[in-house]
C-alpha cells in the first residue's frame, strides 16, 4: 500500500503488512486469494502478494467490500469502532521501529500514518512525542500545529504543546497554549494540573490555588488534582490545608501510592517519622517500581543520620524493574557512600548503574565528576568520552567535556567543545542554549576576556528563558567591572524570574552597601534573609514540590 493508493509490494515489510490484513480480508469471504498470496511470499514474489491484494480491494461491493482508494474520495477519517488494518499493521511497523531506535523510519510510518487519517489524534501526539524525545522541538511544534489544524478542538495536544514550552522556560508562550487547551476542553484534569504546577514553580501561589481548585471543581473525584492542592498548600506554609487535601485523595484511592508517598513527605516535615516510614513502605510495596517513594524514604534516612537504613532502601530501590532499578537511584545511592568517603563503593556503585544502563549519558558524566573529584582528570575524561559516544550531541556532555577541559587549563579545546555544544544546544531548545552559553561565558570572564564574556551573557539574556541564575551571574559580571547601574538591572531581573529566591536579594544588598546605598543595602538584605527563612520552613530537607517523580498512573 502506498498513501495514494494500492500498487505492486517490492518489499519484504509491505508484504508482512499486507499479511497482517489477511484475517480481515479472509473473514469477508476471500481465504482462497489470501491462500495463494502466502504462497507466493514464501517463493519470494512480493509483486505477486501486492497484486493478489490490489484485486481484493477491487472486488466489487457486493462483497462487501469498499472499492480501491484511487475510486474514491480518500476519507480523514476511519470508521468509528472499526480498525483499519493498513493503519494497525503501520502502527505496529512504527513501534517496531521506535524500539529498535530507528527513528527515522518510526517517523515516516506515522507520516504514512496521519497521511491516511488526519484525525487520528493519538498517532499525531506519538509523532510528537518521538520529537520530543530526541529534542528537536522545532520539528515537535511543527508537528503540533499540523495537528492542530485537523484536531483544534484537542485539548491534550494543546496541553502537549504547552508542557514543552513550559519544559523550555517559555512560561508566557505556555500560558498562551493552556488557555487554547482551557477553550478546547475545560474539563481536562491534567490541564489544570500542569498549569497550575508551573505557576506554582514560578512563585505564583494565588494563580496556582485558583487554577487547581477550579480543575477540582471540574473534577471533583481526580486524586491528582487532590495531591497537586495539598503540594501547593505545603509550599505555601498551610500545613493543614496540605494535609487535608491528601485525606481527601487518600479517600478516593487509598491504593495510591503517590499520595501515601506525598503523605510521608508531609510527615517527615512535620517530625512524624513513624508515621513517615510507614508511608514509604506502604507505597513501595504498592507501587515496588516507585522511583520517587525509595528516594524519599532513603533521603529520609540519610538526613535523620542513618547511612545503613539509608544504603537498605537504596539497595531494595534499585532491585525493582527487574532488576535494573533505575538511574536516579544509583546515582544517589553512590553519592551516598561518596559522602560517606567510601569511594571505592561509590565507584563499584557507578559501575553496575552503568552496566544496567550503559546508554544513559548522563549516569556516565557523574560517574566521571566522582572520578575527577579523586583527582584522576583521564579517567574522567575517558568516562565523557563514553558518554558523548551514546549521544555524540547531548549538550550537557559537550558543556561538562568543556569545562573539564579549561580546568585543566586546555582553553583552546575548551572554546572548541563550548562552541560544538552551542551548536547542539541550539536544536535541543533555549534553555539548553541559554546553560552552555552561561557555562563559556564564566570561563571567558575568568581568563580576564571580559568582551567575550558580555557578548556570551548578552546571547544568553536575549533568548527569551526568564532564568535567575543567567542574570546573576550577569549582574555580577558587570559589578566586578564597575558598571554597577547594568549590575542593578540584572538584579531586578533575577529578582523578577525567581521571586522566592534569596540569593538574588542577598547578592544586591551586598551590590548597595559596596556602592554606599546603607538603606537599599538593608532593605535587600532583609528581604533574603525572610525569603530564606521562608524556604527552610518551607522545604525542609526533602523538596516535596515534585512528589510526582514519573508519569502519573492511576491505582484502584
Amino acid at each position: 500500500p502506498f498513501r495514494g493508493g494500492w500498487a505492486p509490494a517490492t518489499r519484504p515489510a509491505d508484504a508482512r503488512l499486507c499479511l497482517r490484513s489477511a484475517p480481515l480480508l479472509a473473514a469477508r469471504g476471500l481465504p482462497g486469494v489470501l491462500d495463494g498470496a502466502r504462497g507466493r511470499v514464501g517463493a519470494g514474489d512480493g509483486g505477486m502478494l501486492g497484486r493478489l491484494v490490489a484485486r481484493v480491494v477491487t472486488k466489487p461491493a457486493d462483497k462487501g467490500l469498499s472499492p480501491a482508494p484511487e475510486a474514491v474520495p480518500r476519507r480523514k477519517r476511519s470508521v468509528p469502532g472499526v480498525a483499519n488494518p493498513v493503519i494497525t499493521g503501520l502502527l505496529e511497523q512504527a513501534k517496531e521501529a521506535e524500539r529498535a531506535g530507528n527513528v527515522g523510519d518510526a517517523r515516516e510510518l506515522y507520516e504514512r500514518i496521519v497521511g491516511m487519517d488526519a484525525e487520528n489524534g493519538k498517532v499525531w501526539m506519538k509523532m510528537f512525542l518521538l520529537c520530543r524525545r530526541e529534542k528537536d522541538f522545532a520539528r515537535g511544534r511543527e508537528v503540533l500545529r499540523r495537528s492542530l489544524t485537523h484536531l483544534p478542538g484537542n485539548g491534550i495536544l494543546w496541553q502537549a504543546w504547552a508542557d514543552m514550552e513550559r519544559t523550555l522556560g517559555k512560561h508566557e508562550v505556555a500560558r498562551k497554549l493552556y488557555r487554547k487547551a482551557m477553550e478546547a476542553n475545560p474539563h481536562l484534569a491534567s490541564l489544570y494540573n500542569a498549569w497550575g504546577g508551573m505557576e506554582r514553580e514560578l512563585g505564583n501561589v494565588g494563580d496556582a490555588r485558583e487554577l487547581l481548585t477550579k480543575g477540582l471543581k471540574r473534577n471533583p473525584k481526580s486524586a491528582r488534582l487532590h495531591l497537586s492542592l495539598a503540594v501547593l498548600e505545603d509550599v505555601a506554609g498551610n500545613t493543614a490545608a496540605a494535609h487535608k487535601f491528601l485525606e481527601r485523595g487518600l479517600g478516593l484511592e487509598p491504593r495510591n501510592a503517590h499520595l501515601h508517598h506525598a503523605m510521608g513527605v508531609l510527615e517527615f516535615k512535620r517530625r512524624g517519622l513513624g508515621e513517615a516510614r510507614e508511608r514509604f513502605r506502604v507505597a513501595t510495596e504498592l507501587d515496588p517500581d516507585f522511583t520517587m517513594a525509595w528516594l524519599s524514604w532513603a533521603r529520609m534516612e540519610e538526613e535523620l543520620g542513618y547511612p545503613e537504613a539509608a544504603r537498605d532502601k537504596y539497595a531494595a530501590g534499585c532491585k525493582a524493574r527487574g532488576g535494573r532499578g533505575s538511574v536516579q537511584l544509583w546515582q544517589a545511592w553512590a553519592r551516598l557512600e561518596e559522602k560517606r568517603g567510601e569511594w571505592w563503593e561509590a565507584t563499584e556503585v557507578y559501575s553496575k548503574g552503568a552496566r544496567h544502563y550503559p546508554r544513559d549519558p548522563l549516569l556516565l558524566v557523574e560517574w566521571s565528576k566522582l572520578v575527577e573529584r579523586r583527582g584522576d582528570a583521564g579517567e574522567a575524561g575517558k568516562l565523557l568520552k563514553r558518554a558523548l559516544a551514546v549521544d555524540d550531541g547531548n549538550p550537557y556532555v559537550l558543556q561538562c567535556m568543556a569545562s573539564l577541559e579549561a580546568r585543566q587549563q586546555r582553553y583552546s579545546s575548551a572554546r572548541s567543545l563550548f562552541e560544538r555544544g552551542a551548536e547542539a544546544a541550539r536544536a535541543r531548545g533555549a534553555r539548553s542554549e541559554v546553560s552552555m552559553l552561561h557555562a563559556w561565558a564564566k570561563m571567558e570572564a575568568s581568563q580576564g576576556e571580559v568582551v567575550t564574556a558580555r557578548e556570551l551573557f548578552q546571547r544568553a539574556a536575549s533568548l527569551g528563558v526568564e532564568e535567575a541564575w543567567v542574570f546573576r551571574w550577569y549582574a555580577q559580571l558587570e559589578a566586578e567591572h564597575g558598571d554597577v547601574w547594568l549590575a542593578r538591572h540584572f538584579y531586578a531581573r533575577a529578582v523578577n524570574a525567581a521571586p522566592l529566591d534569596p540569593q538574588p536579594w542577598r547578592e544586591w544588598g551586598e551590590l548597595e552597601e559596596a556602592a554606599g546605598n546603607a538603606d537599599r543595602a538593608r532593605t535587600y538584605a532583609a528581604r533574603a534573609s525572610s525569603l530564606a527563612v521562608s524556604k527552610d520552613l518551607e522545604g525542609g530537607r526533602i523538596d516535596a514540590r515534585k512528589p510526582l517523580g514519573r508519569k502519573w498512573r492511576k491505582h484502584s
